[in-house]
This record gives structure tokens, sequence and C-alpha cells, in this order.
């Protein structure tokens, strides 16, 4: 019986001895990790989120764009996230230092869209505005922009008018609804700035146009576009091309 008191002791050592080495080697793997994280520009990011992925462990960016993570261990992944910006994962391995740039997304917010008499980027809009590419009309066999924007612009209807579809006539189009019994409800249409009838333009020539839909247009163009505002930008010379097109 004594001998097996002994032999009990010594698995209770060695069971203690095996645990204190596993935990002792976890620690060592485990680190500390600081790092800066910044824009395309140089900027410092505040705000960013940094995660070990597949876990809750994280912590955000401070003010000048500096983070700090604790007990990181060695085969982590570090998940960076800020709105706007692509999010990007980078290994721990070896390091203890991670200075990170990250690169603002593609998702349109940066597309130029006209606005009254000059233009804004999309992500700045607050007003009701919708966008047409010469993409979308080059891919439609029309004879008219008219016939162009059929279907492409939300809420812009566009009827039979009283020429009856001949060639050439105009059709009714309209933005809100009918706005008024005696006079027109068709929106103001603008070439390049210049008031014009919108089948005045070759829907060639297009690059794009932009539909004003709500009132604040008539703050810009006054009692004329209380029925919203179309605008037309035609095709413009490209910088470092060469060659010319021409057609006839």
């Amino acid at each position: 019986m004594p001998e097996v008191l002994k032999l009990l002791r010594k698995l209770k050592v060695i069971a203690f001895l095996l645990l204190l080495t596993i935990f002792t080697v976890q620690a060592a793997e485990q680190k500390s990790i600081t790092g800066t994280v910044k824009d395309n520009s140089g900027q410092p990011l505040p705000g960013v989120t940094v995660l070990i992925k597949g876990t809750t462990q994280g912590t955000v960016t401070s003010p000048d764009g500096v983070f700090t993570l604790f007990s990181v261990p060695s085969n982590a992944t570090l998940v960076f996230s800020f709105v706007g910006m692509n999010p990007q994962e980078i290994q721990v391995g070896n390091q203890t230092t991670i200075n990170l740039t990250m690169e603002p997304s593609s998702i349109g917010l940066d597309e130029v869209v006209a606005v009254g008499y000059g233009t804004q980027k999309k992500v700045n809009l607050t007003g009701a505005i919708s966008v047409v590419s010469n993409e979308s009309i080059e891919e439609r066999p029309v004879a008219s922009t008219q016939q162009a924007l059929q279907g492409l612009v939300p809420n812009l209807t566009i009827s039979v008018g009283g020429s009856g579809g001949e060639p050439g006539g105009e059709m009714n189009m309209n933005i809100r609804g009918i706005q008024s019994f005696g006079g027109s409800s068709a929106p103001y249409v603008l070439v390049d700035g210049i008031p014009m009838g919108i089948n005045d333009i070759d829907p060639n020539d297009i690059q794009s146009i932009s539909v004003l839909k709500d009132a604040a247009s008539s703050a810009i163009y006054g009692a004329r576009a209380s029925n919203g505002v179309i605008l037309i930008t035609t095709k413009t010379g490209k910088d470092n091309k060469t060659g010319a097109s021409v057609s006839y």
C-alpha cells in the first residue's frame, strides 16, 4: 500500500509539471501586437476595427490611428475593417508591430454627377437624382434621346404626345405626375447648360444624363424647374488620347 501511495504522488507531480509546461508554452506563443493604420494618402484612420479572426477579441484604433492588442497567438490572423475601406487580413507570425495602409472600396461613390451648374460626387448627394451613362444609351438601338430614356429612370414617365408618335415628334414627359391642369408638366431640359429640346441632341453625342427629381432643383433654376430637370452632358475630348473619330 505505501508503494501505491508513492506512485500516485509521483503521477500527480508529473501531471502538474506537464500542465505547467503547456501553460508556459502557450504564454510564450502569445504576445502583444501594436501598429498604425493609415489611408492611402498617409493620414491616420481613427475607429478602425481590429479583430482576431474567429474570435470576439479585438480593439479599435485611436485618433492617431494606433492600436494595441494583447495576448495574440502567433498563428492568429488580424482582420482590419473600416466603413468605405476594403477589409484586410494580416497573418501575425513573428511580427509584433503591424503598420497597415487601407485602400478605399470602389462602390461607385466617387462617380461624378451633374448637379445644377456644377458637379458633385455621388456620395455627397442628398436629393433625388438618377444618372444614365452613355454605356446604357449606346446599348439601345433608338433614334431619339427620349426613346433612350424610356425605362431607365424611375418615376420618369414618357408617353405618346399630340404628334401621335410621328418620326421626329416629341413625346410627353413628367417626373412627379401631373402638376398642372392647364400648363405643361414637362421637365426643364438643359444640354451642357443650354435650354434645348430633348430630341435636338443626337443620343450618340451624350456622355451622361442626370435627372433632378425633387423640388430642390427650383432653388437653382427657378419656376421652370418645378416639374424637374433633365441635365444632358455631351461627350468631350479626353487627355492623353491620340487619334480622331469622325462620323457623318
